[in-house]
Protein backbone atom coordinates (compact mmCIF):
# COMPACT_ATOMS: atom_id res chain seq x y z
CA UNK A 1 0.00 0.00 0.00
CA UNK A 2 2.90 2.35 0.77
CA UNK A 3 4.31 1.78 -2.73
CA UNK A 4 0.91 2.58 -4.23
CA UNK A 5 0.73 5.87 -2.33
CA UNK A 6 4.32 6.72 -3.32
CA UNK A 7 3.50 6.15 -6.99
CA UNK A 8 0.31 8.18 -6.64
CA UNK A 9 2.23 11.08 -5.06
CA UNK A 10 4.78 10.90 -7.87
CA UNK A 11 2.01 10.99 -10.45
CA UNK A 12 0.53 14.10 -8.82
CA UNK A 13 3.60 16.26 -9.40
CA UNK A 14 2.73 17.25 -12.98
CA UNK A 15 -1.04 17.75 -12.31
CA UNK A 16 -0.23 19.81 -9.20
CA UNK A 17 2.11 22.07 -11.19
CA UNK A 18 -0.50 22.36 -13.93
CA UNK A 19 -3.32 23.26 -11.52
CA UNK A 20 -1.10 25.74 -9.68
CA UNK A 21 -0.35 27.48 -12.98
CA UNK A 22 -4.05 27.59 -13.84
CA UNK A 23 -4.83 29.02 -10.38
CA UNK A 24 -2.25 31.79 -10.86
CA UNK A 25 -3.78 32.64 -14.25
CA UNK A 26 -7.31 32.62 -12.80
CA UNK A 27 -6.33 34.93 -9.92
CA UNK A 28 -4.61 37.36 -12.30
CA UNK A 29 -7.01 37.10 -15.23
CA UNK A 30 -8.06 40.75 -14.80
CA UNK A 31 -4.48 41.83 -15.49
CA UNK A 32 -4.41 39.92 -18.76
CA UNK A 33 -5.83 41.26 -22.04
CA UNK A 34 -9.64 41.00 -21.81
CA UNK A 35 -11.15 37.88 -23.34
CA UNK A 36 -14.58 37.84 -25.00
CA UNK A 37 -17.29 36.96 -22.47
CA UNK A 38 -18.52 34.28 -24.86
CA UNK A 39 -15.27 32.37 -24.21
CA UNK A 40 -16.22 31.70 -20.60
CA UNK A 41 -19.71 30.69 -21.69
CA UNK A 42 -18.95 28.28 -24.52
CA UNK A 43 -15.31 27.40 -23.74
CA UNK A 44 -16.04 24.59 -21.25
CA UNK A 45 -18.67 23.08 -23.54
CA UNK A 46 -16.35 23.13 -26.54
CA UNK A 47 -13.45 21.55 -24.62
CA UNK A 48 -15.65 18.80 -23.12
CA UNK A 49 -17.04 18.11 -26.59
CA UNK A 50 -13.50 17.80 -27.98
CA UNK A 51 -12.56 15.38 -25.19
CA UNK A 52 -15.70 13.33 -25.76
CA UNK A 53 -15.16 13.19 -29.51
CA UNK A 54 -11.55 12.04 -29.10
CA UNK A 55 -12.61 9.40 -26.58
CA UNK A 56 -15.01 7.97 -29.15
CA UNK A 57 -12.33 8.06 -31.85
CA UNK A 58 -9.76 6.33 -29.62
CA UNK A 59 -12.33 3.92 -28.12
CA UNK A 60 -11.76 5.10 -24.54
CA UNK A 61 -15.08 4.49 -22.83
CA UNK A 62 -13.97 5.73 -19.42
CA UNK A 63 -13.01 9.15 -20.76
CA UNK A 64 -16.35 9.29 -22.59
CA UNK A 65 -18.24 8.62 -19.34
CA UNK A 66 -16.20 11.30 -17.56
CA UNK A 67 -17.13 13.76 -20.32
CA UNK A 68 -20.80 12.89 -19.74
CA UNK A 69 -20.34 13.62 -16.01
CA UNK A 70 -18.56 16.92 -16.78
CA UNK A 71 -21.41 17.92 -19.09
CA UNK A 72 -23.78 17.12 -16.22
CA UNK A 73 -21.70 19.48 -14.02
CA UNK A 74 -22.07 22.33 -16.52
CA UNK A 75 -25.80 21.80 -16.65
CA UNK A 76 -26.15 21.73 -12.84
CA UNK A 77 -24.18 24.94 -12.36
CA UNK A 78 -26.51 26.77 -14.74
CA UNK A 79 -29.71 25.65 -13.01
CA UNK A 80 -31.71 27.82 -10.63
CA UNK A 81 -32.19 25.57 -7.63
CA UNK A 82 -31.38 25.50 -3.91
CA UNK A 83 -27.73 25.76 -2.95
CA UNK A 84 -27.99 22.63 -0.79
CA UNK A 85 -29.24 20.47 -3.68
CA UNK A 86 -26.70 21.90 -6.09
CA UNK A 87 -23.86 21.28 -3.62
CA UNK A 88 -24.86 17.65 -3.05
CA UNK A 89 -25.05 17.01 -6.79
CA UNK A 90 -21.75 18.71 -7.62
CA UNK A 91 -19.61 17.52 -4.73
CA UNK A 92 -21.16 14.22 -3.70
CA UNK A 93 -22.83 12.63 -6.75
CA UNK A 94 -20.27 13.84 -9.32
CA UNK A 95 -17.14 12.77 -7.36
CA UNK A 96 -18.69 9.36 -6.69
CA UNK A 97 -19.20 8.96 -10.44
CA UNK A 98 -15.54 9.85 -11.01
CA UNK A 99 -14.53 7.23 -8.45
CA UNK A 100 -16.68 4.57 -10.12
CA UNK A 101 -15.26 5.36 -13.55
CA UNK A 102 -11.69 5.15 -12.16
CA UNK A 103 -12.63 1.71 -10.83
CA UNK A 104 -14.12 0.61 -14.17
CA UNK A 105 -12.03 -1.17 -16.76
CA UNK A 106 -12.25 -0.42 -20.48
CA UNK A 107 -15.30 -2.34 -21.72
CA UNK A 108 -16.41 -0.20 -24.65
CA UNK A 109 -19.47 2.02 -25.00
CA UNK A 110 -21.81 0.12 -27.29
CA UNK A 111 -21.54 -3.06 -25.23
CA UNK A 112 -23.71 -4.52 -22.49
CA UNK A 113 -21.39 -3.17 -19.80
CA UNK A 114 -21.07 0.23 -21.49
CA UNK A 115 -24.83 0.63 -21.97
CA UNK A 116 -25.43 -0.23 -18.30
CA UNK A 117 -23.00 2.50 -17.29
CA UNK A 118 -24.66 4.98 -19.64
CA UNK A 119 -28.06 4.06 -18.20
CA UNK A 120 -26.71 4.66 -14.69
CA UNK A 121 -25.57 8.17 -15.64
CA UNK A 122 -28.84 8.88 -17.50
CA UNK A 123 -30.82 7.75 -14.45
CA UNK A 124 -28.97 10.29 -12.28
CA UNK A 125 -29.68 13.06 -14.79
CA UNK A 126 -33.37 12.16 -14.79
CA UNK A 127 -33.41 12.18 -10.98
CA UNK A 128 -31.70 15.59 -10.93
CA UNK A 129 -34.25 17.00 -13.40
CA UNK A 130 -37.10 15.73 -11.23
CA UNK A 131 -35.61 17.15 -7.99
CA UNK A 132 -35.01 20.55 -9.60
CA UNK A 133 -38.52 20.71 -11.06
CA UNK A 134 -39.95 19.83 -7.65
CA UNK A 135 -37.81 22.59 -6.10
CA UNK A 136 -36.48 20.20 -3.47
CA UNK A 137 -34.58 21.74 -0.57
CA UNK A 138 -32.45 19.42 1.54
CA UNK A 139 -32.70 19.79 5.32
CA UNK A 140 -29.33 21.14 6.58
CA UNK A 141 -29.57 19.03 9.76
CA UNK A 142 -29.39 15.89 7.61
CA UNK A 143 -26.19 17.07 5.99
CA UNK A 144 -24.57 18.24 9.24
CA UNK A 145 -25.19 15.41 11.70
CA UNK A 146 -22.26 16.27 14.01
CA UNK A 147 -22.81 19.08 16.50
CA UNK A 148 -19.88 21.20 17.65
CA UNK A 149 -17.93 20.28 14.54
CA UNK A 150 -14.28 21.54 14.81
CA UNK A 151 -14.02 24.96 13.25
CA UNK A 152 -10.59 24.18 11.78
CA UNK A 153 -12.27 21.49 9.68
CA UNK A 154 -14.91 23.89 8.38
CA UNK A 155 -15.39 23.60 4.62
CA UNK A 156 -17.56 25.55 2.16
CA UNK A 157 -19.79 22.44 1.94
CA UNK A 158 -21.77 20.47 4.51
CA UNK A 159 -20.27 17.61 6.51
CA UNK A 160 -21.77 14.68 4.58
CA UNK A 161 -20.85 16.16 1.19
CA UNK A 162 -17.33 16.96 2.43
CA UNK A 163 -16.90 13.36 3.60
CA UNK A 164 -18.10 11.92 0.27
CA UNK A 165 -15.88 14.35 -1.66
CA UNK A 166 -12.82 13.49 0.43
CA UNK A 167 -13.51 9.75 0.08
CA UNK A 168 -13.89 10.06 -3.69
CA UNK A 169 -10.71 12.11 -4.08
CA UNK A 170 -8.78 9.61 -1.95
CA UNK A 171 -10.18 6.71 -3.97
CA UNK A 172 -9.19 8.32 -7.29
CA UNK A 173 -5.78 9.06 -5.80
CA UNK A 174 -5.29 5.38 -4.85
CA UNK A 175 -6.44 4.14 -8.26
CA UNK A 176 -3.93 6.51 -9.83
CA UNK A 177 -1.21 4.74 -7.86
CA UNK A 178 -2.53 1.25 -8.67
CA UNK A 179 -2.85 1.89 -12.39
CA UNK A 180 -0.23 4.38 -13.54
CA UNK A 181 -1.84 5.36 -16.82
CA UNK A 182 -2.30 8.89 -18.22
CA UNK A 183 -6.07 8.27 -18.29
CA UNK A 184 -6.34 7.83 -14.50
CA UNK A 185 -4.14 10.87 -13.98
CA UNK A 186 -6.30 12.93 -16.34
CA UNK A 187 -9.58 11.91 -14.69
CA UNK A 188 -8.30 12.73 -11.19
CA UNK A 189 -6.98 16.08 -12.40
CA UNK A 190 -10.33 16.90 -14.00
CA UNK A 191 -12.13 16.17 -10.71
CA UNK A 192 -9.76 18.38 -8.72
CA UNK A 193 -10.17 21.11 -11.34
CA UNK A 194 -13.93 21.40 -10.98
CA UNK A 195 -13.65 21.46 -7.18
CA UNK A 196 -11.05 24.26 -7.20
CA UNK A 197 -12.87 26.17 -9.94
CA UNK A 198 -16.15 26.23 -8.04
CA UNK A 199 -14.69 27.51 -4.78
CA UNK A 200 -11.89 29.79 -6.00
CA UNK A 201 -13.06 33.36 -5.21
CA UNK A 202 -12.35 34.99 -8.54
CA UNK A 203 -14.37 35.86 -11.62
CA UNK A 204 -14.74 33.11 -14.27
CA UNK A 205 -12.73 30.63 -12.14
CA UNK A 206 -15.29 27.89 -12.78
CA UNK A 207 -15.05 28.27 -16.56
CA UNK A 208 -11.25 28.55 -16.50
CA UNK A 209 -10.80 25.37 -14.48
CA UNK A 210 -13.41 23.48 -16.50
CA UNK A 211 -11.53 24.34 -19.68
CA UNK A 212 -8.18 23.48 -18.05
CA UNK A 213 -9.40 20.16 -16.58
CA UNK A 214 -10.94 19.09 -19.87
CA UNK A 215 -7.79 20.12 -21.76
CA UNK A 216 -5.66 18.04 -19.39
CA UNK A 217 -8.02 15.12 -20.00
CA UNK A 218 -7.50 15.56 -23.76
CA UNK A 219 -3.73 15.60 -23.25
CA UNK A 220 -3.93 12.45 -21.13
CA UNK A 221 -5.97 10.73 -23.80
CA UNK A 222 -3.37 11.58 -26.44
CA UNK A 223 -0.50 10.47 -24.19
CA UNK A 224 -2.24 7.16 -23.48
CA UNK A 225 -2.79 6.55 -27.18
CA UNK A 226 0.85 7.40 -27.86
CA UNK A 227 1.98 4.89 -25.22
CA UNK A 228 -0.18 2.18 -26.76
CA UNK A 229 1.20 2.91 -30.22
CA UNK A 230 4.86 3.29 -29.27
CA UNK A 231 5.46 1.47 -25.97
CA UNK A 232 5.71 -2.24 -25.23
CA UNK A 233 3.08 -3.20 -22.66
CA UNK A 234 5.16 -5.87 -20.91
CA UNK A 235 8.44 -4.00 -20.43
CA UNK A 236 7.35 -0.36 -20.72
CA UNK A 237 10.11 0.30 -23.26
CA UNK A 238 9.46 1.96 -26.63
CA UNK A 239 9.09 -0.76 -29.24
CA UNK A 240 10.15 -1.21 -32.83
CA UNK A 241 7.88 1.44 -34.31
CA UNK A 242 9.44 4.06 -32.04
CA UNK A 243 12.90 2.76 -32.99
CA UNK A 244 12.16 3.22 -36.68
CA UNK A 245 11.10 6.83 -36.03
CA UNK A 246 14.25 7.37 -33.95
CA UNK A 247 16.28 6.39 -37.02
CA UNK A 248 14.86 9.40 -38.88
CA UNK A 249 16.40 11.84 -36.38
CA UNK A 250 19.90 10.33 -36.12
CA UNK A 251 22.76 12.58 -37.12
CA UNK A 252 26.09 11.81 -38.74
CA UNK A 253 27.52 9.95 -35.74
CA UNK A 254 25.70 7.27 -33.77
CA UNK A 255 25.95 3.70 -32.52
CA UNK A 256 23.32 0.98 -32.48
CA UNK A 257 23.36 -2.10 -30.27
CA UNK A 258 21.40 -5.35 -30.41
CA UNK A 259 20.95 -7.27 -27.14
CA UNK A 260 19.57 -10.78 -26.71
CA UNK A 261 18.78 -12.89 -23.61
CA UNK A 262 20.93 -16.03 -23.70
CA UNK A 263 19.15 -19.42 -23.83
CA UNK A 264 15.81 -17.69 -23.29
CA UNK A 265 13.74 -20.37 -25.04
CA UNK A 266 15.25 -23.08 -22.84
CA UNK A 267 14.68 -20.91 -19.77
CA UNK A 268 11.06 -20.33 -20.80
CA UNK A 269 10.44 -24.05 -21.33
CA UNK A 270 11.97 -24.90 -17.95
CA UNK A 271 10.37 -22.27 -15.73
CA UNK A 272 7.24 -21.26 -17.66
CA UNK A 273 6.10 -18.19 -19.55
CA UNK A 274 5.18 -16.20 -16.42
CA UNK A 275 8.73 -16.41 -15.12
CA UNK A 276 9.98 -15.71 -18.64
CA UNK A 277 7.95 -12.48 -18.66
CA UNK A 278 9.50 -11.49 -15.32
CA UNK A 279 12.95 -12.08 -16.78
CA UNK A 280 12.16 -9.82 -19.75
CA UNK A 281 10.89 -7.13 -17.38
CA UNK A 282 14.06 -7.38 -15.27
CA UNK A 283 16.35 -7.25 -18.31
CA UNK A 284 14.39 -4.29 -19.72
CA UNK A 285 14.75 -2.45 -16.39
CA UNK A 286 18.52 -2.99 -16.45
CA UNK A 287 18.86 -1.93 -20.09
CA UNK A 288 16.77 1.18 -19.41
CA UNK A 289 19.41 2.27 -16.89
CA UNK A 290 22.17 2.29 -19.52
CA UNK A 291 24.50 5.26 -19.15
CA UNK A 292 26.17 7.37 -21.81
CA UNK A 293 22.91 8.80 -23.12
CA UNK A 294 21.75 5.48 -24.57
CA UNK A 295 18.05 5.01 -25.27
CA UNK A 296 16.62 1.48 -24.93
CA UNK A 297 13.95 -0.15 -27.12
CA UNK A 298 12.34 -3.58 -27.21
CA UNK A 299 13.05 -4.94 -30.68
CA UNK A 300 10.88 -8.05 -30.37
CA UNK A 301 10.76 -11.30 -28.40
CA UNK A 302 13.84 -11.46 -26.17
CA UNK A 303 15.75 -8.93 -28.30
CA UNK A 304 16.38 -5.31 -27.32
CA UNK A 305 18.10 -2.37 -29.00
CA UNK A 306 20.00 0.62 -27.65
CA UNK A 307 20.66 3.82 -29.60
CA UNK A 308 23.63 6.06 -28.74
CA UNK A 309 23.62 9.41 -30.52
CA UNK A 310 26.92 11.21 -31.17
CA UNK A 311 28.94 8.22 -29.95
CA UNK A 312 31.19 5.68 -31.61
CA UNK A 313 30.91 1.93 -31.08
CA UNK A 314 34.20 1.95 -29.15
CA UNK A 315 32.81 4.46 -26.64
CA UNK A 316 29.44 2.72 -26.40
CA UNK A 317 31.19 -0.59 -25.70
CA UNK A 318 31.95 0.37 -22.07
CA UNK A 319 28.37 1.36 -21.21
CA UNK A 320 26.95 -1.78 -22.80
CA UNK A 321 29.36 -3.98 -20.88
CA UNK A 322 28.19 -2.35 -17.64
CA UNK A 323 24.63 -3.33 -18.52
CA UNK A 324 25.77 -6.89 -19.29
CA UNK A 325 27.44 -7.16 -15.87
CA UNK A 326 24.34 -5.73 -14.15
CA UNK A 327 22.11 -8.41 -15.69
CA UNK A 328 24.63 -11.17 -14.97
CA UNK A 329 24.89 -10.26 -11.27
CA UNK A 330 21.14 -10.06 -10.67
CA UNK A 331 19.51 -13.13 -9.05
CA UNK A 332 15.81 -13.90 -9.32
CA UNK A 333 13.95 -16.08 -6.81
CA UNK A 334 11.79 -18.78 -8.38
CA UNK A 335 9.03 -20.40 -6.33
CA UNK A 336 8.18 -23.83 -7.60
CA UNK A 337 5.50 -24.56 -5.00
CA UNK A 338 1.99 -23.56 -6.12
CA UNK A 339 0.85 -20.32 -4.55
CA UNK A 340 -1.45 -20.79 -1.55
CA UNK A 341 -4.91 -19.35 -1.62
CA UNK A 342 -5.61 -16.30 0.51
CA UNK A 343 -6.86 -18.20 3.58
CA UNK A 344 -3.92 -20.60 3.61
CA UNK A 345 -1.50 -17.73 3.13
CA UNK A 346 -2.89 -15.92 6.19
CA UNK A 347 -2.52 -19.06 8.33
CA UNK A 348 1.02 -19.61 7.08
CA UNK A 349 1.87 -16.01 7.82
CA UNK A 350 0.68 -16.35 11.43
CA UNK A 351 2.65 -19.56 11.90
CA UNK A 352 5.83 -18.13 10.39
CA UNK A 353 8.42 -17.26 13.01
CA UNK A 354 9.30 -13.63 13.50
CA UNK A 355 12.42 -12.69 11.58
CA UNK A 356 12.13 -15.62 9.20
CA UNK A 357 11.67 -15.27 5.45
CA UNK A 358 9.69 -17.24 2.91
CA UNK A 359 11.91 -20.06 1.75
CA UNK A 360 13.25 -19.56 -1.73
CA UNK A 361 12.98 -22.72 -3.81
CA UNK A 362 15.53 -21.67 -6.40
CA UNK A 363 17.60 -18.68 -7.41
CA UNK A 364 18.33 -18.16 -11.07
CA UNK A 365 20.18 -15.60 -13.14
CA UNK A 366 20.36 -14.90 -16.85
CA UNK A 367 22.94 -13.38 -19.12
CA UNK A 368 22.75 -11.31 -22.27
CA UNK A 369 24.86 -11.09 -25.39
CA UNK A 370 25.39 -7.76 -27.15
CA UNK A 371 26.50 -6.64 -30.58
CA UNK A 372 27.27 -3.00 -31.33
CA UNK A 373 28.06 -1.10 -34.53
CA UNK A 374 28.35 2.53 -35.55
CA UNK A 375 27.87 4.51 -38.75
CA UNK A 376 31.15 3.24 -40.18
CA UNK A 377 29.49 -0.17 -40.62
CA UNK A 378 26.82 1.02 -43.07
CA UNK A 379 25.33 3.91 -44.94
CA UNK A 380 21.91 3.86 -43.24
CA UNK A 381 20.60 3.04 -39.74
CA UNK A 382 19.07 -0.18 -41.07
CA UNK A 383 22.46 -1.31 -42.38
CA UNK A 384 24.17 -0.35 -39.11
CA UNK A 385 21.54 -2.34 -37.20
CA UNK A 386 22.21 -5.36 -39.40
CA UNK A 387 25.91 -5.02 -38.61
CA UNK A 388 25.10 -4.88 -34.89
CA UNK A 389 22.92 -7.99 -35.29
CA UNK A 390 25.82 -9.79 -37.03
CA UNK A 391 28.10 -8.78 -34.13
CA UNK A 392 25.48 -10.16 -31.71
CA UNK A 393 25.54 -13.47 -33.59
CA UNK A 394 29.33 -13.59 -33.25
CA UNK A 395 29.04 -12.90 -29.50
CA UNK A 396 26.71 -15.87 -29.14
CA UNK A 397 29.00 -18.10 -31.19
CA UNK A 398 31.96 -17.08 -29.05
CA UNK A 399 30.27 -18.32 -25.86
CA UNK A 400 27.57 -15.72 -25.03
CA UNK A 401 27.53 -13.23 -22.12
CA UNK A 402 29.82 -10.76 -23.86
CA UNK A 403 29.84 -7.60 -25.99
CA UNK A 404 31.16 -7.76 -29.54
CA UNK A 405 31.75 -4.76 -31.80
CA UNK A 406 31.26 -4.87 -35.56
Amino acid sequence: MINVLQRAVGNLVVPAAFLLTVAVVALNVKRLPPAPQELWFIGPTVMITIAGTLSLSYHRSRVFFICCVLAFCLWIVGQETSDSLKTVMLFAAVPLNFLLVCYFSERGIITTSGLIRLFFIAWQVALAVYLIEQQVVIDPTLLNPVDNFPTWLALPVDQVTAFVLALSLLGCFVFMGLDETPINQGMTTALISIVIGYFLPTENAWAIFCIAGSAYLVGSLIRDSYNMAYRDELTGLPHRRALNEQFLSLGSQYSLAMLDVDHFKKFNDTHGHDVGDQVLQMVAAKIRQVSGGGKAFRYGGEEFSVVFTRMSADDAFYYLDEVRKSVQNYEMVIRKDPRQDEAEEKVAKKQRKRGSFRKANEKVSVTISIGVADRRSGGSPDEVLKAADAALYRAKKAGRNQVTAA
